[in-house]
């Protein structure tokens, strides 16, 4: 199955790697379903919170809260 974009692909990873850990496929399936949401706590981030390399400052902080 060819998987395009990144929600998706990190949503049959996470099945694929439920599946190789032994889950039972309804459990598989509840990963797959839910790993889309890996993301949306990102939303309300500004970029360049988000694309900053070194540490987060005492201002960044409070805005992520």
């Amino acid at each position: 199955m060819i998987v395009r974009g990144h929600i998706w692909r990190m949503a049959a990873y996470a099945a694929a790697l439920a599946a190789a850990c032994g889950w039972e496929a309804r459990d598989c399936r509840q990963v797959e379903l839910a790993a889309p949401m890996h993301d949306a706590g990102k939303i309300g981030i500004p970029n360049a919170i988000m694309r900053k390399p070194g540490k987060l400052d005492a201002a960044e902080w409070i805005i992520l809260s």
